[in-house]
């Protein structure tokens, strides 16, 4: 996994379409590979729907690209405004929902990372290991970036002590 989570995934394909123009490659085929590459990542197939219509032209391909990152961005940091309404105290999130996952802010670790900003969250759990430890690891890395130090725990805890420790909120990727 070279690039992982489904807003990046698209923003890595629009740009990976640029790319293509740049070295004279066969667009057709490039968009072709491309769309093998994640056949569930639906950010994919969208970015490329919006690329196509710019086969051929370089500018346009470029433009196009910066702008569904832009989107992606904004729409990331909207979803982080809303979403830090809702949660206060402790959390627990599974799965890598930040800015190495997303097209920059990040959807639910965004809306964590913004909830801690404004002292809301006190405290972040993070659970997911697989397949290489990388929601965990990864998600712990973006909130200690960010100013707060996690614990991890494994996924099979989450379930059994989640009722008995008075939790609030959760996030799932």
């Amino acid at each position: 996994m070279v690039v992982r989570g489904a807003p990046a995934i698209g923003v890595s394909a629009a740009f990976g379409m640029v790319l293509a123009h740049l070295r004279g490659e066969d667009l057709e085929e490039a968009e072709g590979l491309l769309r093998q590459s994640r056949p569930t990542a639906v950010n994919l197939f969208h970015a490329l729907d919006r690329m196509r219509r710019h086969l051929g032209d370089l500018k346009g391909s470029l433009e196009e690209a910066k702008a569904l990152w832009r989107e992606v961005e904004e729409t990331e940091r909207a979803i982080s405004r809303h979403g830090a309404r809702l949660l206060r105290g402790q959390v627990l999130t599974h799965c890598n929902t930040g800015p190495l996952a997303t097209g920059g802010f990040g959807t639910a670790l965004g809306a964590i990372l913004e909830a801690h900003r404004q002292g809301r969250v006190t405290h972040v759990w993070v659970d997911e290991t697989r397949p290489y430890l990388q929601g965990a690891r990864l998600t712990a890395f973006e909130l200690m970036k960010r100013g707060s130090p996690p614990p991890s725990s494994p996924t099979t805890w989450r379930g059994s002590s989640w009722p008995r420790e008075g939790w609030t909120r959760s996030s799932w990727g």
